[in-house]
């Protein structure tokens, strides 16, 4: 039988840590923009399957001062344009869906689909990146099972965020 030595294997994680170091370059991707650089995010929800029909729909995202602003969705395409001064600046949206009141489930089945996107597009024509983000789904729910998908997004809303940390 052939004897196993422990010493090869040692030698080579050794190596493996030598060679792989950490560097101070690896932190914040922003923090070489100047911070006046300033952008411009777009906001949108570009479909919705049967929310609109059952539910009432607010959508809260963050405003160019980093502020939430919080609005109801009555039909899409839904967008908002919002200018950002300074970066680095985190995007974030957020749907939240209300079942509506007195509301009765006549159809066999709901399409609850949607996708909705955040993009971030920084003034300087010189920085070639463009955050972006896309969030799709799509769920099929037969009506007496709709008060389960209530419950679903109750506890977790749809939430999309992108982070305007962009490197010339």
């Amino acid at each position: 039988m052939k004897k196993f030595s422990f010493m090869p294997l040692l030698l080579m994680l050794t190596a493996m840590f030598a060679f792989s170091s950490c560097s101070d370059d690896d932190g914040d991707p922003g923090s070489d923009l100047p911070k006046d650089l300033g952008a411009t995010v777009y906001y949108e929800i570009e479909r919705l399957g049967d929310q609109l029909l059952v539910a009432d729909v607010t959508v809260t995202y963050v405003d160019g001062n980093g502020n939430e602003q919080t609005e109801a969705v009555t039909s899409v395409p839904w967008k908002k344009e919002v200018d950002v001064e300074e970066l680095p600046f985190d995007a974030q949206m957020e749907i939240r869906y209300a079942k509506k009141e007195g509301i009765t489930f006549d159809k066999e089945e709901y399409v609850l689909n949607g996708a909705c996107r955040i993009t971030i597009i920084p003034n300087d024509q010189s920085v070639s990146n463009v955050a972006t983000k896309l969030n799709e789904f799509s769920n099929k729910f037969a009506a007496e099972n709709m008060d389960v998908y209530f419950n679903l997004v109750d506890r977790a809303p749809d939430v999309v965020s992108v982070s305007a940390k962009l490197n010339k």
